[in-house]
């Protein structure tokens, strides 16, 4: 993969010119053991028949969610979370999946998009897009389903400013495509060094790679965007020969921004509200409550799938797609990624591409500071 890559960056550049809030306070929760515990409890979902696995943060206990015809959940170290029970089937979810596909795809001149996530504390299935709303309402006809319908005119997948080497996540970037936000840097197997990115910030169709990217307040060149699996994933590497230009810092804080090293890499946890992004535009947003591991967006372009969906605090602006999406550590020195926000909806759910799939997705491991 890497190896491919670096041979056509290396004709690229031979061939081309280089265009010219406050932190959140730490909380009592211990967030390491909580994301440690929750990696366990996630790993036994798909086979256990559960919808899912979240953090109450009301009660201070993870819950599983069961459908019926699932008598019991129990992790592979003999775990027992709390159990809630609902009416709603994971046949259900698909379908409404599946006519969600049929609306988008019927007709892709009318630009529809949308955005799903089963929130597994209420219960509800979250439904927001441009589309009409009887054809939303349809989505969840004759089935055994809680919706929540939020219609907005905004398209879901979102597009600092002068940020010096070397670069940083949370800082202003562009390329002929648009202006969005890097979101940290991660490091192959030969040791290279990327920083990551929206894989729809420089899509250009059968062009997954070479688009030039810059800062967007100096101008001065970062890369070339490497964008192969989008909209599978949407996930875009910046790839650049030269060692020391990407760091392992991200900006958090307001406007100018104040840099946070990374401390490492981890999935969030379901029902915790102790996340935050940090984007171009909306700056650092914390108190983000990840709703669900499994949402979806759905675009003319295609479908992402296991998306975080999360709500509650300040949501994305346009600009902000690729914000990095982590937690504070309780020392207040560093951070933890959990994840990149790739769309949403203001004042609704956001999205996010989770850790582990930008990882195995790209074949890097986070970049973490000495």
């Amino acid at each position: 993969m890497f190896g491919g890559r670096k041979v056509a960056l290396a004709v690229l550049i031979a061939l081309s010119v280089s265009p010219t809030a406050q932190a959140e306070q730490p909380g009592v929760v211990d967030m390491v053991a909580l994301s440690e515990t929750n990696a366990l409890l996630q790993a036994s979902v798909p086979d256990s028949g559960a919808l899912g696995v979240f953090f109450d943060e009301r009660i201070g206990r993870f819950t599983v969610v069961l459908p019926p015809g699932v008598s019991t959940f129990v992790a592979a170290d003999g775990t027992r979370p709390v159990v809630r029970r609902t009416a709603t089937t994971r046949a259900a979810l698909d379908t409404v999946d599946r006519r969600i596909t049929e609306l988008v795809t019927r007709d892709k001149a009318l630009g529809y998009e949308v955005g799903s996530a089963y929130d597994l504390l209420r219960d509800t299935l979250v439904i927001q897009s441009n589309a009409p709303v009887e054809a939303l309402t349809a989505l969840t006809a004759g089935l055994p389903v809680k919706a929540e319908v939020r219609r907005s005119t905004e398209r879901l997948r979102k597009s600092r400013q002068y940020d010096p080497a070397p670069h940083r996540g949370g800082a202003a970037i562009s390329t002929a495509a648009g202006n969005c936000t890097s979101a940290f840097t991660v490091v192959s197997p030969d040791g290279d060094r990327y920083l990551v990115t929206a894989g729809h910030c420089g899509q250009f169709p059968g062009r997954p790679i070479g688009e030039p990217v810059w800062n967007t307040g100096s101008g001065e060149h970062l890369g070339y965007f490497y964008n192969w699996f989008y909209p599978d994933r949407d996930v875009a590497l910046i790839a650049n020969f030269d060692p020391g230009v990407f760091g392992h810092h991200i900006y958090v804080g307001g406007a100018e921004g104040t840099q946070k090293p990374v401390r490492a890499a981890t999935d969030p946890v379901p029902g915790s509200s102790k996340y935050c992004h940090s984007g171009k535009n909306s700056f650092e947003q914390c108190g983000q409550r990840v709703v669900s591991l499994e949402g979806t967006l759905t675009s003319p372009e295609g479908t992402t799938r296991s998306l975080i969906a999360y709500d509650k605090g300040v949501s994305l602006r346009s600009g902000d797609s690729g914000a990095p999406f982590y937690w504070h550590t309780d020392d207040g020195h560093a951070v933890v990624v959990s994840g990149m926000s790739i769309g949403g909806k203001s004042d609704g759910t956001s999205y996010a591409e989770k850790w582990s799939l930008i990882a195995q997705s790209q074949g890097v491991q986070i970049l973490k500071a000495p």
